[in-house]
């Protein structure tokens, strides 16, 4: 349950009861009830969000859910519950990313610890700007960026966008530029779906 949007829904809901005590049904006008249908829309909306995941937090506003923590946030540490690290040391899961990839990563140490490794690896990749192969040409490229820069170009303009964006959807979207540069597919012809 997400109880973000309960304060609001409250005052819908008390907006919405005055109503009853001023609409005469003889005298009701069509303006009137529009706005009682924006009201019950409103509403509906309202519930539908607390019934939802838990995963707008405050701190990080959009930020990705956990999928092993209900679909907590992914980036807050002081969430109920949860501890501010991993069980797994980062080297390990640095080892099974790049021996099995980031869904077995991801399944065997959970997507927070897969993400803090990740995090962790990124930092120092200016000291070390060839730190891992382009997917793609398999030629050096720094550890922070998915593919070299030649490669990034000859993407199309609307799967760089895709590939930007950063939201719970990120890790769909680099999954699908990795099959479609495992299935050799030409560059050019990448479609990602937003």
């Amino acid at each position: 349950m997400n109880r973000n949007p309960l304060p609001e829904l409250v005052r819908t809901l008390h907006a919405l009861g005055t109503f009853g005590d001023r609409l005469d049904p003889a005298t009701a006008t069509d303006e009137q009830l529009a706005i009682v249908a924006r009201a019950i829309e409103e509403a509906r909306r309202l519930v539908a969000a607390a019934q939802g995941p838990a995963n707008r937090c405050p701190r990080h506003p959009g930020a990705p859910g956990d999928p092993t923590e209900g679909g907590r946030c992914l980036f807050c540490a002081r969430r109920p519950g949860a501890a501010t690290t991993t069980d797994t040391p980062t080297a390990d899961v640095l080892a099974d990313i790049t021996a099995h990839g980031d869904e077995e990563a991801e399944r065997r140490h959970g997507a927070r610890a897969v993400t803090l490794a990740l995090a962790v690896a990124d930092r120092g990749s200016h000291h070390n700007p060839t730190a891992t192969p382009c997917r793609s040409c398999r030629t050096p490229k720094p550890a922070r960026l998915y593919l070299c820069t030649q490669c990034w170009n000859a993407l199309p303009a609307k799967a760089r966008t895709a590939l930007n964006l950063r939201d719970d959807q990120a890790l769909r979207r680099l999954r699908e530029l990795h099959a479609h540069i495992d299935r050799e597919q030409p560059l050019e012809e990448l479609e990602i779906t937003p």
